[in-house]
């Protein structure tokens, strides 16, 4: 009687909430679980808001003037309840660190979508820390994108510094 009680007010506030709010996303705890494995609650929620910021401030960032973030906002407006809505992140450093990285985002699903076999479109957001990307690293993820999607589907790159990643790269896909 309590999981169903709970369950019913978690459905409400979310019928609420996406009715006063532009955006809401619900990542589940499963899905993260299943990403993260058997850890602490205390790491599990820090890892919990990683992803949370960094897909804010990619949806948010203050570079208005760029046409493809604000197509991404539209874009997660109207889908945000789409089942085929695929959000996935990874990370990876050394010398493949962007094909691992992009396989490792593949890999790791946040929201409903499996895979992005069937994507049209597919928002990038790269992440890197003291090395930036270069053109042979951005081709690598291209290329394994396409590999695991359609032949046609549109692939919009935005790139990020976060110092914090040092010698890392770290991505978020987005796709429907």
């Amino acid at each position: 009687m309590f999981g169903e009680s709970l369950q019913k007010t978690a459905n409400y506030g979310l019928k609420k909430l996406r009715h006063d709010c532009d955006l809401v996303l619900v990542i589940d705890n499963n899905k993260l679980q299943k990403l993260y494995g058997n850890s602490s609650l205390k790491r599990f929620a820090k890892k919990a808001d990683e992803i949370v910021i960094r897909l804010v401030k990619m949806i948010l960032t203050p570079e208005t003037t760029n046409t493809d973030l604000l197509n991404l906002r539209l874009f997660f407006k109207v889908h945000q309840d789409d089942k085929n809505l695929f959000i996935g992140i990874g990370e990876a450093s050394g010398k493949s660190r962007a094909k691992h990285a992009t396989e490792e985002a593949l890999k790791n699903v946040l929201y409903y979508g499996e895979n992005i076999e069937n994507s049209s479109i597919v928002y990038l957001n790269i992440y890197f820390g003291n090395h930036d990307i270069n053109t042979a690293e951005r081709t690598a993820i291209i290329k394994t994108i396409i590999h695991h999607s359609s032949k046609y589907v549109d692939i919009i790159i935005t790139s990020t510094l976060d110092i914090a990643l040092e010698d890392s790269l770290s991505i978020i896909i987005i796709a429907v």
